[in-house]
């Protein structure tokens, strides 16, 4: 019996729970059974969770057009077909190939939350102005999608239907900032701006704050959260060596250039009994390139130095080695560094002076990880072929403010200067001559006078050890001249304490003319005091005699 319409088992009419969007239909044909239903989309040429989006209106299937084709209307697709749509991709300019058949919608532009894709706004069935070049796709992944790195920013397809990634430090909505040519100048840029290192004792703590920074700004900041991560490095060992407890950086509401998120993160460095040196963790946001280190510190071992707190060389060597060194810690251990360090090498002068007895150092001594540290300095000494004795200076170590313990920051260096010792070179006196054997030390000089004059003081002088010779000067005085009146008996000069006198023996001297130190005396009979200390000088010429005749006294006061 045929069925009429009545027959059925329904609420009664008017009761009901539905909505709209459940309204039932039929298709009467003349017993073909239909392709699909109308509203309904599928994914062709990809997998169950990407490709070609199709829909189906009047039992054909059709493609959709790529105009204003994004995110949102990919999440619509991916809802309609039950898959996840946090990742939802929309990719434009036929990714997953051309379609065939009628092109079904063209401008189509949804909020996202809708649950078919037909409810969406559009120009109507099968109204297009698109070639199937243009036909739309979509990804619903279970997972990010890997166009881009995990710290980079992703924009929807691009108009070759390709994502957009951007650099981690951009702050983009991706609705807004990545629709027109994904363009990163719409999106605002941070840097991370923090002290570039800490360091931490084991079984002490560490709070370390960590910023970022809104370097330029945008048309708006979405809301975003940066995961804080730590990179161990070396023999440093989580929850081993330290403990650090996760943080994130959120930014949420409107910035001005300049601002800041900040967090405070900790770091815990344990003591683990072992001797280590120094253990090095990062504490980096995602691949922002500039992180923080963190140096662990084991100070029952890292201790830097000059081996040696003076060294001695020769002048001639023309080289001193300064030997630097890790010391051992009270158990005699010198283990390996886990991380790359240098030290800075500074000279300074003593009575050496640098560029004229040695070279000057300045300069940095680099140390390779997981190698006990040591190294040598080289340090070039001058030989001027100059009897200078010996001379000294001084070799500095600087550790670059890195969390290293120095031990002999400070080594001296004396150069023994092993040139012969020499004494200078004699003028000649003046009416007279110096000749010497050598200036080497033991040297004989010997002075004399010319014809007329005599030597005041000793003829022969010694090269001394110490390069100075013995002795003054002596003096060429002029002898006696020959006068018409002559000289009669000897001229003595007595000194008693302050006072000089000068008198005649065998003989009066009267008659003659007393100058001393060039100044005539009333007689030359008497007494004279007062005399100040030093050489002086007293000349007796025969009255009516010229001041070259006549006999000079030397005496000293």
């Amino acid at each position: 019996m045929g069925v009429r319409g009545r027959e059925c088992h329904h609420n009664g009419v008017g009761d009901h729970n539905c909505g709209y969007i459940e309204d039932a239909g039929v298709v009467c044909s003349d017993g073909v059974p239909s392709v699909c239903e109308n509203g309904q989309v599928r994914l062709v040429d990809g997998s169950d969770t990407e490709g070609r989006v199709e829909v189906c209106f009047n039992n054909t299937w059709g493609t959709v057009c790529d105009d204003d084709w994004d995110s949102d209307d990919a999440r619509v697709v991916c809802r309609q077909l039950g898959l996840p749509t946090e990742y939802a991709v929309a990719y434009s300019n036929a990714r997953y190939g051309e379609g065939e058949g009628p092109i079904l919608l063209d401008d189509v532009e949804c909020f996202g939350f809708e649950p078919l894709l037909q409810l969406c706004q559009h120009n109507g069935v099968g109204n297009n102005n698109c070639g199937h070049l243009e036909d739309a796709s979509v990804s619903c992944s279970t997972e990010r999608p890997m166009f881009c790195g995990e710290d980079e920013f992703q924009c929807p397809g691009d108009d070759f239907g390709f994502p957009r990634c951007l650099p981690f430090m951009y702050l983009c909505d991706s609705i807004v900032d990545c629709v027109d040519g994904f363009d990163e100048q719409n999106c605002s840029t941070i840097e991370l701006t923090s002290p570039c290192e800490y360091s931490v004792k084991e079984g002490e703590t560490e709070s370390i704050k960590v910023c970022l920074t809104v370097t330029k700004v945008a048309r708006s900041l979405i809301h975003r959260v940066f995961p804080i991560e730590v990179t161990p490095f070396g023999s440093a060992k989580n929850e081993t060596d330290y403990t650090f407890y996760n943080e994130t950086i959120v930014f949420n509401g409107s910035y001005s250039e300049g601002d800041s998120e900040c967090v405070v993160v900790t770091v815990i460095a344990h003591t683990d009994g072992i001797v280590e040196g120094i253990e090095m963790i990062s504490v980096s946001v995602g691949q922002l390139v500039n992180p923080v280190y963190v140096f662990v510190i084991d100070y029952d071992y890292l201790k830097v130095g000059f081996v040696n707190a003076s060294y001695s060389v020769s002048e001639s060597s023309g080289v001193v080695e300064i030997a630097v060194t890790a010391f051992p810690d009270s158990s005699g251990n010198v283990p390996s560094i886990g991380i790359p360090f240098g030290l800075r090498i500074t000279s300074g002068d003593g009575t050496a002076v640098a560029g004229e007895d040695y070279q000057d150092v300045l300069a940095t001594v680099y140390f390779r990880p997981d190698h006990t540290p040591s190294a040598v300095i080289r340090v070039s000494i001058t030989d001027d072929s100059l009897s200078e004795g010996e001379e000294r200076f001084t070799v500095q170590l600087k550790s670059y403010d890195l969390p290293i313990v120095l031990a002999n920051t400070v080594t001296e260096i004396v150069i023994e200067d092993d040139d012969e010792m020499r004494c200078p070179d004699l003028e000649n006196p003046a009416d007279g001559s110096v000749v010497y054997d050598g200036l080497v030390v033991g040297s004989q000089a010997t002075y004399s006078c010319d014809d007329g004059y005599r030597l005041v003081g000793g003829s022969t002088r010694t090269c001394e050890s110490d390069g100075t010779w013995s002795g003054e000067s002596p003096l060429c005085s002029q002898s006696v001249v020959v006068c018409t009146v002559e000289l009669v008996g000897e001229i003595e000069v007595e000194i008693n304490s302050a006072t000089y006198s000068f008198s005649g023996v065998g003989s009066d001297i009267t008659g003659f003319v007393c100058k001393l130190d060039g100044v005539t005396l009333p007689d030359c009979s008497g007494t004279l005091t007062g005399l100040s200390p030093g050489q002086h000088w007293l000349r007796i010429v025969p009255v009516g005699c010229s001041v070259n005749s006549g006999v000079t006294f030397c005496f000293e006061v």
